[in-house]
């Protein structure tokens, strides 16, 4: 068994991460590298969760990638609609089957149980991987786009592969679009002192927000909604308040 060290986005630990990063992008003249290096540390962030999820997310990908190229190189409506299917398809097999599986397990095994017939229900999913729906929706929201001609699809696989697994915004979106994202990697960016400021203020803001509010309000909300019949009316909004 390996212990994987979880990158949160308010630990110390993370900000290293993060100057690394961006201290390799600023000394990385070509595109192309800068692509690749945002690949591997997102690969590296997503490992810090566990290795479980790297080949759903890596073939899943690929399958986009290929479907994107296909959808813009067929002309026919009849067979870009099963191209379009298909690729649907492909994204929603491992959300369906890893995250929904024992849920759909665990509501047969209760309903067996009414008519006195007991199987067991299962434990947990079949398999956790992190940032399973965000995967899912990105790639589907890119096959869309492809199909309705509103994005041109990735001509390099590796740009691709960065749009899905750009970690900024691995585990907690949002779901950015693919046409937004992917011109950037092409034509490249450049970093002003005005971005820097920009950026350290969102930081600080989300810091603020989780680690002062969210983090100090979660105990006491997670005691209410644990208990909802304990509390009254008054504390029970509270709760709801609190959660939101």
């Amino acid at each position: 068994q390996c212990d994987f060290m979880m990158l949160s986005f308010t630990s110390f630990e993370f900000l290293l991460y993060l100057a690394a990063c961006l201290g390799l992008l600023h000394a990385t003249g070509k595109v192309t590298l800068r692509t690749w290096v945002l690949i591997t540390f997102s690969y590296l962030f997503y490992v810090s969760f566990g290795l479980a999820g790297l080949a759903v997310v890596t073939v899943t990908g690929v399958i986009d990638a290929l479907i994107g190229r296909r959808l813009a190189a067929t002309s026919w409506d009849g067979a870009r609609r099963r191209l379009l299917w298909v690729g649907i398809a492909a994204n929603l097999t491992p959300l369906l089957v890893l995250k929904y599986t024992s849920f759909a397990a665990s509501i047969a095994a209760t309903l067996f149980c009414h008519v006195g017939i007991r199987i067991p229900a299962p434990a947990s999913p079949l398999l956790s991987v992190i940032g399973l729906s965000y995967f899912t929706f990105a790639g589907i929201s890119y096959l869309v786009d492809v199909y309705y001609e509103t994005t041109v699809p990735a001509q390099k696989l590796s740009d691709f592969v960065c749009y899905l697994v750009y970690f900024p915004k691995l585990v907690a979106g949002p779901i950015v679009r693919a046409a937004d994202f992917l011109p950037q990697l092409k034509n490249g960016f450049r970093v002003t002192a005005k971005d820097v400021e920009i950026g350290c203020g969102y930081l600080l803001s989300g810091a603020v927000k989780k680690l002062v509010i969210a983090d100090q309000l979660a105990p006491h909300v997670g005691m209410i909604l644990a208990a909802p019949q304990n509390y009254n009316a008054v504390t029970l909004l509270q709760g709801l308040v609190g959660y939101t």
